[in-house]
């Protein structure tokens, strides 16, 4: 490992591969790097100069300021590099990803400039915490903070709450990079619904938690942030209807029911599900509790996957199997 440790360097600086001896602070395992030279940090989070936000918006920072990379290849290169940052990714993986329709030379000599490109717009900032060889190519994980791996974490540790991996959803996983190649899509539509469905089930998780409390506000922007993320879940139209109801807004309340059955009949062609239909009808009943439309999203896939627009919701059955 440590041989082949030795090899990597700093792209953009491969007259300088890690030296060990000189570099004391730098174990074998570990590359050059904006850190390089300095005592590791037990907080990482906290010593990580780099931050790429993944999730909505495109965004890199570093030291909170904002460096533009205007290409959109290059966003992409990135965005494949940090999922996770720390994993080693072939150039030949890379190239046929991303330059599919071009041959193996044209291809890797796209990659190479696009790399060129990608450390360019770093410019005088600092130096692009990635690591190279003839073969991989991977970024420095304990240089940068992602948002993905962070989301991720939280939702795999029940201690932290639901609203902490909703807030850091702040929308579609690399939105704006559509259409850049077949290959670079196939994979981008699959790692966006795996996260998006990760998203779903905290904001479920967030909103039953809402309505066993009785919070009818809370409660209200957990079903609203639900319906944007997919306008299909009739929990969520439900939950919204009734709290309207019982806070005296009846006209937002047959809205929402209007809304939520035309979208049905749009994307799927099915009717509202009996238990929102029972409630549009009975709605005069102010008795009913709030936790009473408290349900998993029951639309069954096969329907919910019909859709064409909704999040890619029809592109999604040949990937579901459905």
């Amino acid at each position: 490992m440590t041989r082949r440790c030795n090899r990597f360097t700093v792209e953009g600086q491969r007259d300088r591969p890690v030296d060990p001896a000189r570099d004391s602070t730098v174990k074998s395992a570990d590359l050059d790097g904006p850190a390089a030279g300095k005592v590791a940090c037990p907080e990482k989070m906290r010593c990580r100069s780099w931050n790429c936000i993944l999730l909505g918006r495109f965004d890199v920072r570093q030291f909170g300021q904002t460096i533009v990379i205007s290409g959109r290849k290059e966003r992409a290169l990135l965005a494949v590099l940090a999922m996770p940052p720390g994993k080693p990714r072939a150039r030949d993986q890379l190239a046929s990803m991303l330059w599919s329709n071009s041959g193996r030379d044209q291809a890797h000599d796209s990659l190479r400039q696009a790399i060129a490109r990608l450390r360019n717009s770093f410019g005088i900032r600092g130096t692009l915490p990635l690591k190279a060889d003839r073969e991989v190519l991977v970024l420095v994980a304990d240089a940068i903070a992602v948002d993905v791996q962070q989301f991720e974490e939280i939702g795999e540790q029940t201690s932290l709450s639901a609203e902490q991996a909703t807030a850091l959803y702040r929308g579609d996983f690399a939105d704006g990079l559509d259409g850049l190649d077949p290959a670079f899509g196939e994979w981008l539509l699959v790692e966006r619904e795996r996260l998006r469905e990760k998203a779903r089930a905290a904001l479920r998780e967030l909103l039953e938690a809402h309505l066993a409390a009785g919070t009818h506000n809370g409660a209200a922007a957990a079903a609203r942030k639900l319906t944007a993320l997919d306008a299909l879940d009739e929990t969520a139209h439900r939950a919204l209807m009734r709290i309207y109801f019982q806070q005296g807004q009846s006209s937002l309340a047959l809205r929402q029911y209007q809304r939520c059955r035309d979208v049905l009949r749009k994307e799927i062609g099915e009717v509202p599900e009996f238990e929102t239909e029972r409630f549009h009808r009975a709605s005069g009943n102010t008795a009913l509790p709030l936790g009473e439309f408290r349900s998993k999203a029951s639309r069954p896939l096969h329907l919910r996957c019909r859709a064409q627009s909704h999040g890619g919701h029809g592109k999604r059955c040949r990937l579901a199997g459905c």
